[in-house]
């Protein structure tokens, strides 16, 4: 197959006409044509199976040549696990994006809400990196990131080991509310959970499992953890 050339992005300042001088065009980076061809792969796989696309729906669907493509990554795999180190990324930023603002609690359901809607745009990947996919790299360091998250967020009491413990068995109890949530819709989006429904549920697992290790023994930034969010849920 001939490549066919890249498109290049015309700077409207320069473009024809623009200046009497003719176009001039504004070649992207190599890192500004993998945000384009992930992009792409992402709305073309939110549309159906990962696996029904080739590369060459991808290269045309990010504009770029299947030599471009090759130069960026190595095949589909490649791929689609740049895709989920995204995902990994979007979890980390999103989830807590407002965590320890003026209204904790909302800001984490607002938070698992839009993580939700993520991962249902590119399923398959995302149950990839909660599987075997992602165990011991991506997904591993999505999970102590947002564990480290929630502890930043609630200083200058600092995270006990305790803490740590109940932080960790939290963020697992979601994986497996997200994992079967996209199960469910994979099989029957109409009787699948509402997100806003699922998005409430893991949030009020947070509270409920930093109450049981607190009980276990006095821990100050348990407590706290359990004090802001309660207090945000209240003032609802």
């Amino acid at each position: 197959m001939k490549d066919e050339p890249d498109h290049a992005t015309t700077d409207p300042g320069t473009a024809a006409g623009g200046n009497g001088r003719g176009g001039r065009r504004r070649r992207l980076t190599a890192g500004q044509r993998r945000e384009d061809i992930l992009d792409a792969a992402a709305t073309l796989y939110s549309e159906g199976r990962p696996s029904e696309y080739t590369i060459d729906d991808v290269a045309k669907k990010a504009g770029v040549s299947r030599a471009t493509f090759y130069r960026l990554f190595t095949g589909l795999e490649d791929l689609k696990m740049a895709i989920i180190g995204r995902i990994a990324a979007a979890f980390q930023k999103r989830m807590f994006s407002g965590f320890g603002s003026d209204n904790q609690w909302d800001e984490l359901v607002v938070g698992i809400r839009e993580f939700l809607r993520i991962c249902d745009a590119v399923r398959s990947e995302v149950l990839a990196l909660l599987d075997s996919h992602g165990r011991g790299t991506i997904a591993e360091g999505m999970r102590d990131a947002v564990a480290a998250e929630i502890a930043r967020r609630v200083r200058p009491i600092e995270e006990t080991p305790l803490g740590r413990e109940a932080l960790r068995t939290w963020v697992a109890a979601a994986e497996h509310q997200v994992r079967d949530w996209l199960q469910a819709r994979a099989a029957d989006k109409a009787s699948a959970a509402p997100v806003d429904a699922v998005a409430e549920r893991m949030a009020a697992l947070l509270p409920a499992i930093a109450g049981a290790f607190a009980a276990t023994g006095e821990d100050e930034f348990l407590d706290e953890v359990i004090r802001v969010l309660e207090d945000g849920r209240r003032a609802l």
